[in-house]
């Protein structure tokens, strides 16, 4: 008899799964179970070029492949440890008063669950006004599977790289399944852990280099907030604006740069963000010289009270 074999991560493991997520035999250990669903800013995800000044909501999955002494979401990743609701379209149909533009499937790897292939479908018909479907990984993902998130009608990724600050396994993958990503979607924001490290350093420099017009996500970890923001302050100066530094309490690396001519296309302060980037006949443009921003993904923003924390719906 030959052992079923699971092709949604990179680890392709046989027989019995080990990772309380998936059983290759029988599938989804916890099907339309899930942790949380909740509204935030989509600064706060953080997200800089989706929908700016908009809301997102987050639904927060347990378990992941990686048995995760690696992901940052480790306390949630024994599915079998934590204490999961079932998930219904009725729960989702919560978002319809808030009307998030975004919304972001998250967890240790949410993509490897078959069930979640099928959100975007019934997201896309419970919440009218929702935009864009995107879901987290860490690169540990099938190739194919992120080809078939995107043939279910997921827009992008946000992408948490942790060959900044971890010893992961199959490290050449993750780098691939990053590539792939940029070739299968349109919406790609990176997030990069951040522990003061020359070899932090240099894989936030070589991201820079390789993706100039991809969002990078510099998170610091407690005590180097100092070294990120010079990093971040100096490979802005080269010209890599769309780099950023999360969170800047001074201000001064959030803001949205054209990358033609160096003006604001959407600032965040304090006492609110402004979007100056103007609508064009395909992609955003920039309102002084008027160069396209294809990574830049503009939504119209319903006025509603503002969100200063993460709020639980569900």
């Amino acid at each position: 008899m030959t052992e079923a074999v699971c092709a949604r991560c990179a680890l392709h493991c046989r027989g019995k799964s080990s990772c309380g997520v998936v059983d290759p035999e029988r599938g989804d250990e916890a099907p339309w179970r899930a942790l949380w669903l909740s509204v935030l800013r989509v600064e706060d995800v953080p997200l800089a070029h989706t929908c700016p000044g908009g809301a997102a909501a987050r639904l927060m999955l347990a378990g992941s492949p990686w048995r995760c002494k690696l992901c940052s979401w480790r306390d949630y990743t024994d599915p079998r440890a934590v204490e999961q609701r079932e998930l219904a379209p009725r729960e989702l149909s919560r978002l319809r008063v808030i009307e998030p533009s975004v919304f972001l499937l998250d967890g240790g790897e949410p993509l490897v669950q078959d069930w979640a292939l099928q959100l975007p479908e019934i997201l896309r018909r419970e919440v009218p006004g929702l935009r864009y479907v995107l879901a987290r990984t860490a690169g540990l993902l099938a190739l194919d599977r992120l080809r078939q998130a995107h043939d279910m009608g997921f827009d992008g990724l946000v992408f948490e790289y942790l060959l900044a600050v971890e010893q992961v396994p199959r490290p050449d993958h993750v780098a691939e399944a990053l590539r792939e990503a940029h070739r299968v979607f349109d919406i790609i924001e990176i997030h990069v852990p951040f522990d003061g490290s020359p070899r932090s350093q240099a894989v936030v420099g070589d991201l820079a280099e390789r993706y100039p017009e991809t969002p990078i996500h510099v998170l610091p970890a407690e005590g180097v907030e100092d070294k990120a923001y010079r990093l971040v302050e100096k490979l802005r100066e080269k010209g890599r604006v769309y780099v950023y530094l999360y969170p800047d309490e001074s201000y001064t690396l959030t803001d949205t740069l054209c990358n033609s001519c160096g003006s604001p296309l959407v600032s965040r302060k304090p006492w609110g963000i402004r979007v100056y980037a103007k609508e064009g006949d395909a992609e955003p443009r920039c309102p002084r010289c008027g160069a396209p921003q294809p990574r830049l993904r503009l939504c119209r923003i319903k006025k509603r009270g503002a969100l200063h924390r993460e709020v639980i719906i569900w």
